[in-house]
């Protein structure tokens, strides 16, 4: 199942990815039914003004892990300029700290820690040192 805010997002998944249920909606609305063993969250809750409430969400729905992935701060500075006239912009990035108080506060535990160097180089390492933060949590 996927859940996204833009009828564009929606409608390019269905015509790439066919096959999975898609939900046109706010994450923080929690418009699904059900419970899942896995959620992945990748490159969301830097969109969010209010995470926690999408974690809170994940929470109630996920029997098994999450996974998710942030800009990290320290090597991807946030500023506001750049993504100010992004339809959907960045509100904010998170150090790894930052990232893991975060997950921790919508009620997840961290219990794995990867990175990703850059948008070019995808492939995840393990540790803090990438441009891109991928926690895994119960």
């Amino acid at each position: 199942m996927g859940v996204d805010c833009s009828p564009t997002a929606i409608n390019w998944a269905e015509e790439h990815f066919p096959g999975p249920e898609y939900i046109l909606g706010r994450i923080e609305d929690a418009p699904w039914a059900g419970s899942f063993d896995t959620i992945v969250s990748l490159e969301t809750l830097e969109h969010l003004r209010e995470p926690v409430i999408a974690l809170k969400a994940f929470r109630r729905s996920c029997s098994g892990i999450l996974i998710a992935s942030v800009p990290n701060e320290e090597l991807y500075p946030f500023k506001a300029e750049v993504f100010a006239k992004d339809e959907f912009p960045h509100f904010r990035h998170y150090t790894p700290q930052q990232f893991q108080e975060l997950l921790e506060e919508g009620g997840f535990r961290v219990v794995e820690r990867f990175c990703q160097v850059s948008k070019a180089q995808p492939e995840i390492t393990s540790g803090t040192a990438g441009r891109f933060l991928t926690y895994i949590c119960e």
